[in-house]
């Protein structure tokens, strides 16, 4: 999943949770684009190459969402230790 913030940061991750009562959005593996010149050139924050373990989000605070790629589902079950195909 792709997130931009309010503040015109993207952010890449595989959405783990959505939290409905406390309106948050939990990616892991997250990786964060800087703001990509969304800034207009004032303030611009660069990218980074560290991923992040996990990163919650308000929802309030997201202003742009998206699937990226839509993940294998099976894959996600944490039961799970390996497949093959």
């Amino acid at each position: 999943m792709s997130i931009i913030t309010t503040v015109q940061i993207r952010y890449e991750g595989i959405l783990s949770a959505v939290d409905p009562v406390n309106k948050a959005m939990t990616l892991v593996g997250v990786r964060s684009f800087g703001s990509e010149g969304r800034r207009n050139g004032a303030n611009e924050v660069p990218a980074t190459d560290q991923d992040i373990s996990e990163v919650t989000f308000k929802i309030e605070h997201i202003k742009d969402f998206r699937i990226v790629e839509k993940p294998n589902t099976i894959l996600l079950d944490p039961a799970i230790i390996s497949t093959s195909a």
